[in-house]
């Protein structure tokens, strides 16, 4: 007996032995453990054509089956071989596990082994005591006449280009001196030799045009029997173009608004020719005007192109006759072939004269490798027109210049702006998009609006094309011109992030303090930071003298304070807007407001209401570094007496764990003027310093390994209300995860950015419309889009008063794209200011923040 079969028959011993001991003690639910039997595991050999045979001839094979009865979890067939042999292999091979009525395939030996038989023995996997045996008898080698056939059947028609499998079955093959069937060959003919195409392994590649006489012959021939083969006759066509939306555009949008595009063309190749040249865009409509597309031709959007694969179609300024447009993709290389879609454009009612002047703005976020901000100032003519802006970008010196473009503003003060002439290379088409939602003429709630990046990780290395865009938020203010010609005085409390992507710090929190006098120059300042988990304190007094330049026409300057060069626009006498420049410690790119602070420091008597949102570092693998950052943020109220001594009421949101809790506490002031700090027990968060300005107060969490910056308002009254139409402004923050790798992803995890309009009434609910801006740079498919724009969705929701104007709520959001994830109901605080300003927490799985203000116009 050879080794191998006494090896199995003692597993077979041992596994019996297991299972009737597992029996007896009522583990096992099979016969033998319960009064009430389940019905016995059984096998047999399956009868008629797949029963063993008598006798198999060697080097040739054979096929049988066995078939488990009451095997109800489909475990099979174990299959054993054993020979009077000193060798295993001299008993043949046999397939060693089979699924219940599967056939088996058993090659018998080059040579007939000792005593001229083989054992088979068949084992039920449910139940292995129970197997059947059966010996065969190996005759001297002897074979039935070969026969060659394709299967399955080759199709009549191979397109250019294509890759087709070919397979053959050879019956009665000999077995080579491997030990395997010896197959079949293939070839293939055609009219002009040379002409036909060729083989891959076992696919046949067609030509690169179509032969003479348009056909070719594909021939197997097997090599045991070269006059045995099987023929097939292929007629080689050209591919069959198709074309398909990828990005496609809601069902309306109103009359001057755009939408993005994309389509993918396919000839059924592997090379895709008609794919390569691309997709003509044009749209129809009952009128003359019927918008434009910029641009007018893109690259095919295959999720791996590095060209541009989007246009953005820009509806006419007024609805055309018939209340809709048809936009039509056109595969170039193929000009019959279309794909349609109509687009209803609805009535506006524009409310463009609500911006009329200079505007600065500035907005933070995220693009597809880490944080970032936009500041700038535009000229708005009060008729859609973006006359002239300039913008400044985190780590450059220099504002960008020459950029002009258009806005809408529609009856409910939401709308878009768009920028032209910004760079290519990070805005698709040099367009920046902004969605605007006014709260008044001075001021408006800004949202970007404008990411896109396909990608694709099926390549070695992943690609990925662009990305292009952003997701931010912020604020767009009316500037006093007046004030350019006078440089910024006096106190200035400042509050900033880090904004600068693509290398450490992942994470950077900043607030201070500064002076400057009549002529500009920085007396002192002080600043607290927060830098990937480490929170440290500088002064003044070793950077020498710093001091804010002039301004040009848009109010832009720079000014240096401490290590920190930064890029300004002045909005007004008490109120920058700053980018970071560069750090000469490499302590980030703070970006973010400064306002001018009282003169006389208010009394710390009242009731505040706060919100802030920050960060925890992500540490790696292995504890020893920061990689990145989670994001957290908290909210809630403190009521101070004369004294500074606290009441009140904090909610943390760490990564989605909630907590809410009374807290007690002190409110003094530091050694730093204009410098407060607030001490909290009871509550997820504990030491905070906060900056009175002219329009509130600026707050900067200084626990240890954790941090953020935030506003902090004065409530006007302990029982406030909400009624009324309010803008609003969601940031939904996402993981910054610097070791994520290009197969897994970019930097910048799952983040959303929301604005629009909330309606809330008496009644305790809530209705509106909002624009929500997506990324998630987790590649979440084999391909796909980081981004996702999703105008004009239906938001419900309720609301119930509380403590203090503590509120809480929920928000339903109708959202039609699932990529990278529909938001659904956000749970939401709302931390009531008063009846034109509430402050917004969600406590649920996303740490965000938020505002709503009452619109007035």
């Amino acid at each position: 007996m050879n080794c191998e079969s006494v090896s199995n028959g003692r597993m077979i011993v041992a596994l019996k032995s297991i299972a009737l001991m597992l029996c007896g003690l009522s583990l096992l639910p099979f016969s033998g453990c319960s009064v009430s039997k389940p019905a016995p595991v059984t096998i047999a050999f399956t009868q008629g054509q797949m029963a063993p045979p008598s006798s198999v001839a060697a080097n040739s094979s054979t096929q049988f089956a066995a078939t488990v009865n009451n095997d109800p979890a489909n475990l099979g067939v174990s299959w054993l071989l054993s020979c009077n042999a000193s060798a295993a292999s001299d008993c043949g091979s046999i397939t060693r596990h089979t699924a219940s009525g599967g056939a088996a395939t058993y090659i018998a030996p080059a040579s007939i082994p000792s005593g001229g038989t083989v054992t088979i023995e068949a084992n039920s996997s449910a139940d292995p005591s129970q197997s059947v045996t059966a010996t065969i008898t190996i005759t001297p080698e002897v074979y039935g006449p070969i026969s060659v056939a394709f299967f399955p059947a080759l199709p009549a028609t191979v397109a250019l280009g294509t890759f087709l499998p070919v397979s053959v079955v050879v019956t009665n093959d000999h077995i080579g001196s491997n030990g395997q069937p010896m197959g079949a060959t293939l070839s293939v003919t055609c009219q002009v030799a040379g002409t036909c195409g060729s083989f891959s392994g076992s696919y046949y590649i067609p030509p690169s045009v179509i032969p003479a006489g348009n056909t070719v012959t594909i021939t197997a021939t097997s090599v045991a029997d070269p006059s045995a083969s099987a023929s097939a006759t292929v007629t080689i066509v050209a591919p069959v173009v198709t074309i398909s939306l990828v990005v496609t555009p809601p069902a309306s949008i109103t009359a001057g608004s755009a939408t993005n595009l994309a389509a993918y063309v396919t000839d059924g190749t592997a090379t895709n020719a008609a794919g390569q040249m691309g997709v003509d865009w044009s749209v129809t409509c009952g009128g003359s005007a019927c918008g434009s597309f910029i641009p007018p031709h893109t690259a095919n959007d295959n999720g791996i192109s590095t060209q541009q694969v989007t246009t953005a179609f820009t509806a006419p300024s007024t609805v055309p006759t018939g209340g809709t447009v048809t936009i039509t993709a056109t595969a170039t290389a193929s000009p019959t072939t279309q794909i349609s879609t109509t687009l209803t454009i609805t009535p506006v009612t524009l409310n463009n004269g609500l911006l009329n002047g200079h505007f600065a703005f500035f907005l933070s976020g995220v693009n597809t490798i880490g944080l970032s901000a936009s500041a700038g100032s535009i000229i708005a003519d009060g008729n859609g027109n973006i006359t002239a802006a300039e913008e400044s970008l985190p780590g450059q010196s220099t504002a960008l210049t020459g950029i002009t473009g258009s806005y809408y503003i529609g009856s409910d003060g939401r709308g878009l702006m768009t920028l032209n002439g910004v760079p290519n290379s990070i805005w698709l088409n040099g367009q920046q998009i902004f969605a605007l939602a006014v709260v008044d003429s001075t001021h408006v709630l800004v949202e970007e609006f404008d990411g896109s990046g396909p990608f694709n990780i099926t390549y070695s290395p992943p690609i990925t094309s662009g990305p292009w865009g952003k997701t931010q938020r912020g604020e767009l203010d009316l500037q006093q011109t007046s004030d350019f010609s006078i440089p910024p005085s006096g106190p200035y409390a400042f509050a900033l992030t880090q904004a600068g992507a693509g290398a450490p710090p992942f994470a950077g929190y900043y607030a201070g303090v500064l002076n400057a006098d009549s002529s500009g120059n920085i007396i002192s300042f002080a600043i607290d930071r927060y830098v990937d988990g480490a929170t440290t304190s500088i002064a003044s007094g070793i950077y020498g003298a710093q001091s804010f330049s002039t301004v040009d026409s848009f109010g832009y300057g720079t000014v240096s304070v401490g290590p920190y060069s930064l890029n300004y626009f002045l909005v007004d006498s008490g109120h920058l807007i700053v980018t970071g420049g560069s750090s000469s410690d490499g302590t980030g790119l703070p970006s973010g407001h400064v306002y001018s602070q009282p003169a006389t420091m208010p009394s710390v008597a009242g009731t505040y209401m706060f919100t802030l949102g920050g960060s925890t570092p992500l540490l790696s693998a292995g504890g020893s570094g920061v990689e990145g950052s989670n994001p957290q943020a908290l909210g809630g109220w403190v009521t101070s007496d004369s004294s500074g001594n606290l009441t009140g009421y904090l909610d943390t949101n760490k990564q989605g764990v909630v907590d809410s809790a009374a807290v007690t506490g002190t409110l003094v002031a530091s050694a730093v003027p204009g410098r407060w700090l607030m001490t909290l027990e009871g509550g997820g968060a504990s030491l905070f310093a906060l900056y009175p300005t002219s329009s509130g107060l600026f707050i900067f969490q200084l626990d240890v390994g954790t941090s953020g910056t935030g506003t902090v308002a004065l409530q006007s009254s302990s029982t406030p209300s909400i009624s009324g139409n309010y803008a609003v402004s969601i940031q939904q923050p996402g993981a910054i995860d610097g070791s994520r790798s290009i197969s897994r992803g970019l930097e910048a995890g799952a983040w959303a950015d929301i604005s629009g309009q909330i309606i809330a009434s008496n009644s305790s609910t809530l209705s509106g419309t909002l624009d929500i801006d997506q990324i998630d740079g987790v590649f979440l498919a084999p391909s796909g889009n980081i981004w996702t724009q999703t105008p004009d969705q239906a938001v419900t929701g309720t609301f119930s008063s509380g403590t203090q104007g503590r509120f809480t709520g929920s928000l339903t959001i109708n959202q039609i794209v699932t990529t990278p994830g529909q938001l659904g109901t956000l749970n939401v605080i709302l931390y009531v200011v008063d009846s034109s300003q509430v402050m917004l927490l969600e406590d649920d799985s996303t740490p965000a923040v938020g505002l709503l203000e009452l619109q007035n116009f």
